[in-house]
């Protein structure tokens, strides 16, 4: 009789165990799901668009229609193109004194010259003649014992219109690959739309 009692105990007890496992990983679980909810609205969100950095080429006077360059391009034969530099227009010659005025002394104004940061995507300027720097920098294939490290600038004469966009161009003679061989010019390109852009207005400074 007394075996039969501890049996029954014993069913009853393995019942109850049987009964709280559940019960313990139903509560288990909902602290979890309730832990990587509260993390996920604490972690910073991400994935909000970059601005677009444009650099502009002097305060431009008003109504001026600027012209826009891309300041990076695939480039040629494995390298990546970055526009860093940019000079110009000369400014006009300063007029001479009227007729039986006291003569002046003859002023010349150097022309201005704009540098470009890191963040830039984009460069603003207005319509007429520049001299564009640009670094070249080998992408692909990769720097080897076979294939060095290929970095160098080129340097073009263009001239923009105000309302068109451009993108930086490489091309080189022959097999040669350096700022010697390879020349530096702009192609037109349709405007693309602008995402919140940011623009940094470089002063104008003439060395007079």
């Amino acid at each position: 009789m007394a075996r039969r009692i501890r049996r029954g105990h014993r069913r009853s007890h393995g019942a109850g165990m049987s009964r709280w496992v559940p019960a313990c990983l139903l509560a288990a679980s909902s602290v979890v799901v309730s832990f990587a909810a509260v993390a996920a609205s604490e972690a910073p969100k991400s994935g909000s668009p970059k601005p677009t950095v444009i650099y502009v080429c002097g305060e431009p006077p008003r109504g001026t229609v600027m012209a826009r360059i891309e300041v990076r391009s695939p480039g040629t034969r494995g390298h990546a193109l970055t526009v860093i530099a940019a000079s110009g227009p000369t400014p006009r010659p300063t007029p001479g004194p009227p007729p039986g005025a006291p003569p002046r002394p003859n002023v010349h104004c150097s022309t201005p010259e704009y540098s470009f940061g890191k963040d830039a995507d984009l460069i603003e300027l207005r319509p007429g003649p520049y001299r564009l720097t640009a670094k070249a920098e080998r992408l692909f294939p990769l720097p080897s014992a076979f294939t060095p490290a290929s970095v160098f600038t080129v340097d073009a004469n263009v001239t923009v219109r105000g309302g068109r966009c451009y993108a930086p161009v490489m091309t080189c003679d022959g097999d040669a690959t350096d700022g010697a061989a390879c020349h530096l010019k702009l192609k037109p390109k349709s405007c693309g739309r602008l995402r919140s852009p940011r623009r940094v207005v470089l002063q104008t400074i003439l060395a007079c």
